[in-house]
């Protein structure tokens, strides 16, 4: 059955990528336009009227949306699958959005047993760091994303608290006592906006040397990409985009607030894969909580159950997409000193 099926997919799929091509070489069209009329059709007018209006937030995160839109709409390189991709997300996040209008418990997006980045999000938010990644055509987005306001970025987050609330009501888990651990750079990027709403937030810095770090954000980017997107352009486009690494960004916030530090705790990802109880511990006494015996054998348990590379060593280089360290040393020089990385 299982193998039936996947041939279902692949034929359906084929018939998909012909139809397209019929459509664009008669027609001029697409079988996945990308429009916004094409990303709202299967909402009712009154959807459609809630989704939009400002008595959620502002209509920041739809221009967001709009624009990605763009982005891959023009970009003639983008696959069939990525378009499909790419016009599915959006719906899904049309379809969270409308969920939140009306205060109902989301999707969970994240896995309670194992660690999850929070970029979905930040995709109900308007801000896609995973797609704005995987093509090289998404420049006028990330342009659009840099411009955001202060007060765009306190909205943004506020609304960010809302999914949170929401998904913690699911669990039946949202008291006021509950810790929420999020996982993901692009936060490095708005510490002013996080602290805004989370005022009791406190943050754990892992640090690496950046020219492993970016070799690999380039590798993953380059396994993900459904686009004619140069291994060389990747790079740049990595290299000058802070959501995947924020070190600049997190250094100049603490030079800029020296009265915040107390919220920090830094931790340097080799000792962290060498001895990661020993970080854990670091961690827990820095920030003043328990770790309790249960809690640390299932640490213990988890470590043993998913080892480093248990799917496969991830091999990757600097070379393939134009970068060489001199250049990242220089872009990172202060960070680099700042947290005494070995390079």
């Amino acid at each position: 059955m299982a193998l039936l099926s996947d041939i279902l997919i692949f034929c359906r799929y084929c018939a998909i990528v012909l139809l397209d091509w019929l459509l664009r070489v008669v027609l001029g069209r697409r079988f996945t336009p990308l429009t916004e009329d094409s990303l709202l059709q299967d909402l009712s007018l009154n959807d459609r009227r809630l989704l939009l209006s400002d008595s959620l937030t502002g209509r920041w995160w739809y221009q967001g949306c709009i624009q990605l839109l763009k982005c891959y709409r023009e970009d003639d390189t983008c696959s069939v699958a990525g378009r499909l991709g790419i016009e599915r997300r959006l719906k899904e996040v049309m379809k969270n959005r409308l969920a939140i209008s009306r205060r109902l418990p989301t999707v969970d997006l994240t896995k309670a047993k194992s660690p999850h980045a929070c970029h979905p999000l930040f995709d109900n938010m308007g801000i896609f760091k995973f797609y704005q990644g995987i093509s090289g055509n998404t420049g006028p987005y990330r342009d659009w994303v840099r411009a955001g306001t202060k007060e765009e970025m306190l909205e943004a987050y506020r609304f960010h608290r809302l999914q949170l609330q929401l998904i913690l009501l699911a669990r039946d888990s949202a008291d006021h006592e509950q810790q929420v651990i999020l996982k993901d750079s692009i936060h490095g990027v708005y510490l002013d906006a996080i602290l805004a709403v989370y005022p009791d937030a406190m943050f754990i810095h892992t640090y690496r040397n950046p020219c492993k770090s970016l070799a690999s954000v380039c590798s993953v980017v380059q396994h993900f990409t459904f686009c004619a997107y140069d291994p060389k352009d990747i790079g740049r486009d990595a290299l000058d985009n802070p959501v995947f690494h924020a070190g600049n960004e997190i250094l100049e916030f603490r030079k800029n607030h020296p009265d915040q530090e107390h919220r920090f705790v830094d931790i340097d990802y080799e000792h962290l894969v060498r001895a990661p109880i020993d970080t854990v511990r670091t961690i827990y006494n820095k920030f003043g909580l328990d770790l309790s015996e249960q809690a640390e054998a299932k640490m213990k348990e988890y470590l043993k159950e998913n080892p480093q590379n248990k799917y496969g060593r991830h091999h990757y280089d600097l070379e393939p997409y134009g970068l060489n360290e001199e250049e990242i040393f220089e872009k990172f020089r202060d960070y680099i000193e700042y947290f005494n990385i070995q390079c």
